[in-house]
């Protein structure tokens, strides 16, 4: 599908810019030191980890994973800041098994 190779090109260039100056390229890099300050989320979209990582007892490790999906799902999509949508998505593939965590 163009449209969808397209989208994943885009994807990949935003990110290219993102960490231009990081020894990385791509959001699944992005260490667990640096999340915070590459991965910037929203207070609510926070909360919303948060409280599935309570809920289903996920690790750190995992909510990390989770961040990196969010961020990714967000650049396909174009948009300049992580949704709950996005998270809600991220998690989908942590519970439907389609994780590798």
């Amino acid at each position: 599908n163009h449209e969808r190779a397209e989208r994943i090109q885009k994807a990949r260039e935003i990110q290219l810019l993102r960490y231009q100056n990081e020894p990385f390229k791509v959001n699944a890099h992005v260490s667990p030191e640096r999340i915070r300050d590459l991965i910037p989320i929203d207070p609510k979209v926070q909360k919303i980890i948060e409280s599935h990582a309570e809920k289903e007892n996920i690790s750190a490790r995992s909510c990390h994973r989770i961040l990196k999906i969010s961020r990714t799902i967000a650049d396909l999509e174009g948009a300049e800041i992580i949704k709950e949508m996005h998270c809600l998505e991220a998690f989908s593939f942590k519970t439907s098994g389609n994780s590798d965590t």
